[in-house]
């Protein structure tokens, strides 16, 4: 009967536990990041009365009867499980959603809790509301050279420090990006017309426009672009006739032509000075000088409408001469030292004089008053008995003389519009001259005596068969039609082949500085010895016109001295950028060329206090070329203003993330979780708090999401895992029992009772 006394007592105890377990969890129903426990049950030893016996040959065996001493608590289980979520709205809130447990620390010890009640502290330290422990994480870490923060989790963890005043350092933009498409079909666009003769045969006429290297001109970016006009008129596919046109921003032409005929011819020898003067009309006496001071003409020369010419072979046309008008010119001999006189057939008045020693310096330059037919120059340099060449003059000018190109034609008499070209293919003149009786002259300076040119006239029509002549527009709209039937016309559509973008960009200290990026397209095009297909030139300028520089991968501004004036992009068949070039102007070849280095780099002199020149990159690699509209932007760079930090929040991964004063986000630390290989074996502590324990192994420390850690779920909280209906069951059965044992030792004692009072 002792034993059903003592079992009954220890089922009270376990039951008792029980009770106080159901109570903890009921008590914590509203816990942030409770977690329930369970009571588990085992038995105690047992009394044998009977061993068992095994099988015999004629009987059969005998289990052991065994009679049970009660039972025992086994273990009380803490159950992981995930609480439900509640909004708070509170950015410093955050529950944890998958495994994981915030790491908290009081200075000398860390704990681990799922209650993420957390807020800021005066000194801008996360904390834990209930305890001021601080949460612990990684802080960002600045990149010295970049500026970029970022976040290292095989540093240890620390205090994670949010201050109101937190900075944003200014940042020097060092690349760009660019997104977008850039239409293919820019420019003249092509047609055919149909033209009809005299015999009524139609001829199908076709047109379309080229960009050359010799029609990028001196500024390819020019808003009157140049472009080589084709024409097939056997419809055959290929070019029978070429011209020009040149087309303003607004697509209407400035200029434009066939070329009628062409020819190399030399420029004469002979040059002659066309300049203008005040004299009046009339014959006066001329000198003029070269640039070393050397007479090559001395004569007479005409003025008529206030204008004059000189011509001469000493004259080479491409110099530069000075030129005196109303003048005498004689060689006199001092006299004395420091003075000069003689006699000239100049009447009375002051005239301007210059005085040239036997090599020809100039020793003097000033004016001189003639009198009586006589003058006297005074001046230190002058030395008796020494020759020098005195002219006296009325007025002078400087000017460049004008080279000759004299040349015949099967033309027929008639003003045309002309254009001559060096042996290098630059343009050198573009003009009119007058055709008389299959001769012509055409004077200019940029003409160098003795040099060879091309000649080209252009006509501004182009005659396919008898009674079959296409119009072509010289100015104006680009209007193309049959001469004897103007209402059979072609207009050009013009898009303008120019595009340009714009991207806001700062230096070391943050001044902002606005960059466009300007593109022209080429299409197909050759210069130099190679061929392109859709190429695009690019160029950079500022708003606040500092001067940009092109350079190339190397470093380098230009080739063998020239400076690159534009980068160049060439697309393929389907539409990607296939290489980026520079564009400069050979002065030594006068023509354009490309580098054989990548080229994608500007650079700018900010001229502020500033880290000096500041250099961008850009990818091009974005950029498409494609039939539609262009879109070309800059979604990205790299440098920023100083910013002051405003807000900040959380994301899924714990990294706080600051918004600052300029507009831009950066991380500025990450919140570490720990796991743990038995959770369950962690020590409370109170507080919410638990510590690692022998059995729960050591803590594992890292971002969240990563390494089996959840996920953070930002303002909300991780609420009790308690769960009412089944505590109160639990409640229920600990009831019963603790009556059921109850019962079994007043059961237990009545028979005791009954035992002492036989012996009444």
């Amino acid at each position: 009967m002792m034993r059903s006394l003592y079992s009954g007592i220890t089922g009270l105890k376990n039951f008792q536990v029980a009770m106080d377990v159901v109570g903890n969890n009921i008590s914590n129903v509203n816990t942030v990041g409770f977690k329930a426990s369970r009571v588990n049950f085992e038995t105690m030893l047992a009394q044998t009365i009977k061993a068992g016996r095994a099988p015999q040959e004629s009987v059969g065996g005998t289990n052991p009867m065994q009679i049970g001493l009660g039972s025992q608590v086994a273990s009380i289980d803490k159950i992981m499980t995930q609480g439900s979520f509640q909004n708070t709205g509170v950015k410093t809130d955050l529950a944890i959603q998958g495994d994981g447990f915030f790491i908290v620390s009081d200075g000398n010890a860390y704990y681990y809790t799922r209650a993420g009640a957390f807020t800021l502290d005066s000194n801008g330290n996360l904390i834990q509301t209930s305890t001021g422990y601080k949460v612990q994480g990684w802080t960002a870490v600045q990149d010295p050279e970049t500026g970029e923060r970022y976040i290292d989790t095989n540093r240890p963890i620390g205090d994670l420090v949010i201050s109101a005043g937190m900075t944003m350092p200014a940042k020097k933009t060092s690349n760009v990006r660019f997104e977008g498409n850039l239409n293919s079909n820019v420019g003249p666009g092509s047609f055919t017309i149909t033209l009809t003769d005299d015999s009524g045969v139609d001829h199908d006429v076709r047109v379309w426009f080229e960009k050359t290297a010799g029609d990028l001109g001196t500024d390819p970016f020019s808003s009157s672009q140049r472009y080589t006009m084709r024409i097939d008129v056997n419809n055959d596919g290929t070019a029978d006739v070429s011209g020009y046109a040149v087309f303003n921003e607004f697509g209407r032409i400035e200029e434009a032509g066939i070329y009628a005929e062409s020819q190399v011819i030399t420029a004469s020898t002979d040059g002659s000075i066309t300049g203008s003067t005040s004299l009046s009309d009339g014959t006066y006496q001329a000198v003029v000088l070269d640039n070393s001071g050397n007479v090559v003409y001395n004569g007479t020369v005409d003025v008529s409408n206030g204008s004059y010419t000189i011509s001469d072979p000493n004259i080479v046309g491409g110099n530069d001469y000075t030129v005196m008008l109303n003048s005498d010119y004689q060689t006199v001999t001092a006299n004395t030292d420091s003075s000069l006189s003689g006699t000239t057939t100049l009447s009375d008045g002051n005239y301007n004089a210059t005085v040239l020693d036997s090599s020809g310096n100039v020793i003097y330059s000033g004016t001189v008053d003639v009198s009586g037919g006589n003058f006297t120059i005074s001046d230190s340099d002058i030395t008796s008995g020494n020759d020098y060449t005195v002219i006296l003059y009325s007025e002078s000018q400087t000017t460049t003389a004008n080279g000759i190109i004299e040349g015949t034609t099967t033309l027929s008499d008639g003003n045309y519009q002309v254009i001559v070209r060096d042996s290098s293919g630059n343009e050198v003149y573009n003009g009119t001259t007058t055709v008389s009786n299959g001769s012509f002259t055409i004077s200019d300076s940029d003409i160098t005596s003795g040099n060879d040119y091309t000649v080209t006239f252009l006509s501004s029509s182009l005659t396919i068969a008898p009674g079959a002549e296409l119009v072509i527009p010289t100015s104006g709209e680009p209007r193309f039609y049959e001469a004897d039937n103007p209402t059979n016309f072609v207009q050009v559509d013009y898009t303008s082949p120019r595009y340009t973008t714009a991207v806001q960009v700062y230096d070391s200290l943050g001044n902002e500085y606005t960059v466009y990026y300007e593109f022209i397209r080429l299409g197909n095009t050759t210069i130099g010895s190679e061929s392109f297909k859709n190429a695009w030139i690019w160029r950079a300028y500022t708003a606040s016109g500092e001067p940009v520089t092109l350079v190339d991968e190397n470093g380098s501004t230009g080739v063998g001295g020239n400076n690159y004036i534009a980068g160049l992009v060439e697309f393929d068949e389907s539409g990607r950028p296939v290489q980026y070039r520079g564009l400069y102007y050979d002065s030594g070849s006068s023509s354009y060329a490309l580098s054989s280095d990548e080229l994608r780099t500007i650079q700018f002199d900010t001229g502020q206090n500033g880290d000096g020149v500041v250099t961008i990159t850009a990818d091009l690699s974005g950029i498409t070329q494609f039939s539609g509209d262009s879109t070309v932007n800059i979604p990205w760079q790299d440098g920023n203003p100083m910013g002051v930090l405003e807000s900040f929040a959380i994301n899924e991964q714990g990294e706080i993330i600051g918004t600052f004063s300029n507009g831009l986000t950066d991380v500025l630390g990450q919140i570490a979780l720990a796991v743990f290989n038995n959770p369950a074996g962690l020590m409370e502590v109170g507080n919410s708090l638990y510590a690692v324990s022998s059995n729960s192994g050591v803590p594992k420390i890292g971002a969240p999401g990563s390494g089996g850690r959840g996920t953070l779920i930002p303002g909300a909280l991780e609420m009790s895992n308690v769960d009412l209906a089944e505590e109160f069951t639990k409640m229920i059965v600990a009831q019963r029992g603790f009556q059921a044992n109850a019962r079994v030792i007043t059961t237990a004692d009545q028979i005791l009772n009954e035992l002492v009072n036989i012996k009444r």
